[in-house]
C-alpha cells in the first residue's frame, strides 16, 4: 500500500494544496472555506488619554446622555442603520447576541503559532436566571492564514459536533480532527477529483497532524458578540452588465432593492444582494490551563462577507448565488470607509494588534502575561481540565484509512488513477 507521501503531489503553496487552485484565480472568487473578512481591533482615548473601554462608554453616555450605549459596537451598529444598509435577518428585530467561548491549541514546539496557524475548539455559552451555564453548538475549526501579513484572507476548515455525556450526564468535549478531515476529503473529491483530496490530506496533516495528542491548550477566549447585517445591492443595465459608479469604476451600490419606473423603462434591473455580517466583539482572555483568572480585554470590529447562510445565527442571510468579488470589493470598500468615519467621529483608534485574529492576540496577551519563554501546559487540558473531554486517537495514515470509509475510498481511486497513469506512460 503506497504511503500518503507517494500519492500526494509536492506543493508548497497552500491555496494549490486546499483548493487546488492558483492564488491569482482564488481572488476572484470567495468560498465557504475561504474567508473575506476585516479586523479592527480598537484603542480608546478620553482626553487624548489612553482608556479602558468601559471608561470610554461612561464617558460617552456622560457627554450623550439621550443615546447612551452599553458597549461600543453600538456605535457601529447605529451607524449602520443610519446609513440605511443595516439588518437583522430574516425575521429578526435585533442583532442576534451571543457569548461564544474559544479554547486555542498549539503543538508542543509551538509549530502551529510560529506558522499562523489556529487550531480551535468553540462553543455557545448562556447563563439562565438562576446564573447557571448551559453549553451548546460545539465546534472545531483549523485557520490557515495565506499571506504573513494579512489576515483578510484565510483557508478556514471546521465541523460542528455534538456533547459527549458520561455516566452522570456532564456535557464532555470530543476532541478530534477527523470529521473536518472526512468533510474535505469528500468536498476536494467531489469537486477536484481523488488526487486533489489526497493534496489536500497530505498538506493538513503536514501541518495539524491526525489528532488532538500533542496539542497543549494555549489560551481560553470569552466573545460577547453581536451580529447584525450590512445590505447592499447592485443593478444591471439593458445589455445585462453591472452598473459601474462613474467616479470609481466600481460596481455601484444601492441601498434600495425597489427600482425606480424611471429606471425600469431604461432597462436597469436587479442584479445582486451583497450581505457582509458584522461580528461587534468585546473579548475577555483568561490564562490557559486555570479558569476564571481573566488577563485582559479588547473590542474588535469585524465585518465578512457571507456566502452563506451562517447555521449558527437565527434568521442567518447571505448574498446572491452569482455575486462577483468585483461587486464584494466594491461594498467591502463601502464598509472600511464607514467604519473608518464611525471611528474618526468618536475618537477611536486602531489598536497596535488590529488586523490580528484573535488566536494571535491571545497568544500575545498570555505571553505578555506570562513571559515569552513560559512552557505550555505539560498535559493536554481543556479549561484547565482534564476531564471535560475525549480525544479521539488517530494513529497516522494507515490507522486514518481503517477509520474512515470515504478516505479509504478517495484514497484506492488516488492509487488506481497513478496507476493508470503509470502504465499509459509506459505504453
Amino acid at each position: 500500500m503506497p504511503l500518503l507521501a507517494e500519492i500526494a503531489e509536492r506543493q508548497h503553496c497552500l491555496v494549490e494544496s486546499f483548493f487546488n487552485t492558483t492564488p491569482a484565480e482564488m481572488r476572484n472568487s470567495i468560498t465557504g472555506d475561504n474567508e473575506l473578512e476585516d479586523k479592527t481591533t480598537l484603542a480608546f482615548l478620553i482626553n487624548g488619554e489612553s482608556a479602558t473601554d468601559q471608561d470610554f462608554i461612561n464617558d460617552y453616555n456622560t457627554n450623550n446622555p439621550d443615546q447612551p450605549i452599553t458597549y461600543v459596537g453600538a456605535l457601529m451598529e447605529r451607524a449602520l442603520q443610519n446609513d440605511g444598509i443595516l439588518s437583522y435577518g430574516d425575521g429578526m428585530t435585533k442583532a442576534h447576541t451571543k457569548n461564544l467561548v474559544s479554547y486555542c491549541f498549539d503543538t508542543v514546539d509551538k509549530s502551529l503559532s510560529d506558522q499562523k496557524i489556529t487550531l480551535r475548539v468553540r462553543h455557545e455559552e448562556y447563563k439562565d436566571d438562576d446564573g447557571h451555564y448551559t453549553m451548546k453548538a460545539p465546534d472545531t475549526s483549523t485557520k490557515f492564514q495565506f499571506d504573513e501579513n494579512d489576515t483578510a484572507s484565510r483557508a478556514e476548515f471546521e465541523t460542528t459536533s455534538d456533547f459527549m455525556h458520561d455516566g452522570n450526564g456532564k456535557p464532555k468535549f470530543k476532541l478530534s480532527l477527523l470529521p473536518i478531515i472526512e468533510s474535505q476529503i469528500t468536498k476536494r473529491y467531489e469537486t477536484d477529483g481523488a488526487q486533489a483530496a489526497m493534496n489536500w490530506l497530505k498538506k493538513f496533516t503536514d501541518l495539524v497532524g491526525y489528532d488532538f495528542r500533542g496539542k497543549r491548550e494555549k489560551s481560553n477566549i470569552n466573545c460577547r458578540r453581536t451580529q447584525p447585517y450590512a445590505v447592499m445591492y447592485t443593478r444591471q443595465d439593458l445589455e445585462g452588465n453591472i452598473v459601474l459608479d462613474q467616479e470609481t469604476g466600481k460596481p455601484a451600490l444601492f441601498k434600495e432593492e425597489t427600482i425606480s419606473k424611471e429606471d425600469h423603462l431604461r432597462g436597469i434591473r436587479q442584479a445582486n444582494k451583497i450581505v457582509f455580517m458584522f461580528c461587534l466583539d468585546v473579548n475577555r482572555i483568561f490564562e490557559p490551563g486555570k479558569e476564571g483568572e481573566k488577563i485582559t480585554r479588547d473590542n474588535e470590529w469585524e465585518h465578512e462577507h457571507q456566502d452563506h447562510a451562517c447555521e449558527f445565527t437565527p434568521g442567518a442571510i447571505k448574498s446572491s448565488d452569482n455575486v462577483t468579488r468585483a461587486e464584494i470589493d466594491a461594498m467591502d470598500d463601502y464598509l472600511k470607509e464607514l467604519k473608518s468615519s464611525v471611528m474618526m467621529e468618536h475618537g477611536i483608534k486602531k489598536s497596535p494588534l488590529s488586523g490580528m485574529n484573535k488566536d494571535a492576540r491571545a497568544h500575545f496577551y498570555v505571553t505578555r502575561s506570562k513571559g515569552r519563554d513560559a512552557p505550555l501546559p505539560e498535559q493536554l487540558t481543556l479549561r484547565g481540565k482534564t476531564d471535560n473531554f475525549i480525544v479521539e486517537r488517530i494513529d497516522g495514515f494507515e490507522h486514518l484509512l481503517q477509520r474512515s470509509n470515504i478516505i479509504r475510498k478517495v484514497y484506492e481511486e488516488a492509487v488506481e488513477n497513478r496507476k493508470h497513469q503509470l502504465t499509459q506512460k509506459v505504453g
